[in-house]
């Protein structure tokens, strides 16, 4: 029973995360796409007002994104020898690798290497989820599922919502989704937290 539970659970949640990485894609492109319209108001913004274009100012904000899990826990996920994670990505190499693949149809090997490639990066940004769907295409089944690895995909599901409102509640998506009124605050508003 509590094997079920844990079953239905971890479904769930690698629905919700394939749906917000679906969101997030699509946000991403949209975001890339508004992006120059909001650069082209910020441009006109300061030089109009007679100010620094804060564009053009080094940043001294740290950039860097912190993933949902730490190096030491996704060490821990991909590089333990008890770790079920771990044995799951090895199978998937095992299974996927381009030197394994010499009896296998010239029209697999293309699809094989790409999950390859696809395990390996999501190896490197210890992304849970992607190890578990290439898993899931290549029909290798996770055998030692347990609360851990669905705490590990909340966590993961938490950021990726995260990194979805990010978009949402940035400078050049508010601004671009924005009335003619509301611009101009939302430009004062970036030049004032900018400078």
């Amino acid at each position: 029973m509590l094997d079920d539970f844990k079953a239905r659970k971890f479904r769930k949640l690698k629905g919700e995360i394939r749906e917000i990485l679906e969101d997030i894609s699509e946000a991403e492109h949209t975001l890339n796409s508004v992006q120059k319209f909001f650069i082209e108001a910020v441009c006109i913004y300061a030089e109009s007002n007679d100010l620094d274009n804060p564009l053009f100012l080094d940043s001294k904000k740290d950039s860097s994104e912190e993933g949902f899990l730490t190096e030491e826990e996704g060490k821990e996920l991909f590089s333990n020898r008890d770790s079920p994670v771990r044995n799951l990505y090895r199978d998937i190499v095992r299974e996927s690798h381009p030197d394994k693949q010499s009896d296998k149809p010239e029209s697999s090997k293309e699809k094989l290497s790409e999950l390859c490639v696809g395990a390996n990066k999501a190896k490197k940004d210890l992304d849970l989820f992607s190890v578990f769907e290439t898993a899931k295409e290549l029909k290798l089944k996770f055998k030692d599922l347990n609360f851990t690895h669905v705490e590990l995909l909340e966590r993961q599901l938490a950021f990726l919502k995260k990194k979805l409102d990010l978009i949402y509640n940035s400078y050049p998506w508010i601004y671009f989704f924005s009335g003619e009124t509301k611009r101009a605050r939302v430009l004062k508003c970036f030049f004032e937290q900018n400078l």
